[in-house]
């Protein structure tokens, strides 16, 4: 009798680990549909984005990036006579995404620098002095307002786009003292990116004009 009791007490155990087992396997193949799903939706927008009809930033309706738009800083230098291709630093910390917004951003004609942490996002500002920056708030190393505040102390006065899921009170007054032109509030599409890109290098370049 306590032979049977034991055997069936062995099964009922085994049969729990094994319902452990498959829950757990059925967990980790959902996070891995979630990610391969979300992964395709950033290709897809890559993949509209790069379709657009392209149309010169002075046709398209002046549409405000999501989130809450920041403060200019005054009249920038401009590229004279668009004598060269714009340069934007694109700075954040998602190795995917960044990959993917440079290869749109390069597609659209720009020349574009790659930086992961904000120490090498205030280094590159610093060499190479870009027209615009795209800025991640939240970076490893520092935040992107602590990144902001170096790269505007290092005389670069590129137009800046911050990118953030959430920015506190704080935050925001900080980055509108030290001067910033647009607020992308993840998650947003490849096409917002393009679109403020464009017009804030566009509204630039009329600057130079009439300077």
């Amino acid at each position: 009798m306590n032979v049977f009791i034991t055997i069936g007490a062995a099964a009922a155990g085994a049969a729990v680990i094994i319902g452990i087992i498959q829950h757990v396997a059925l967990r980790r193949q959902q996070q891995k549909s979630s990610s391969i799903g979300r992964s395709e939706m950033i290709r897809t927008e890559l993949r509209d984005a790069r379709n657009s009809t392209g149309a010169s930033p002075s046709q398209e309706k002046d549409i405000p990036a999501s989130g809450q738009a920041g403060m200019t800083h005054g009249k920038r230098r401009g590229r004279p006579g668009g004598s060269r291709q714009p340069v934007i630093l694109l700075v954040d910390d998602g190795i995917t995404l960044r990959q993917l917004m440079a290869e749109m951003l390069r597609d659209r004609g720009y020349v574009v620098m790659e930086a992961g942490t904000g120490l090498e996002a205030v280094q590159a500002a610093a060499e190479k002095r870009p027209d615009c920056v795209l800025l991640d708030v939240r970076l490893p190393d520092m935040s992107g307002i602590e990144a902001l505040k170096e790269i505007r102390r290092k005389g670069c006065d590129a137009s800046v786009v911050l990118m953030t899921g959430y920015m506190d009170e704080r935050q925001m007054e900080e980055a509108n003292r030290i001067g910033f032109d647009r607020l992308l509030t993840k998650p947003f599409d490849l096409i917002q990116v393009r679109l403020a890109v464009e017009q804030l290098l566009n509204a630039e370049e009329l600057n130079s004009d009439i300077g």
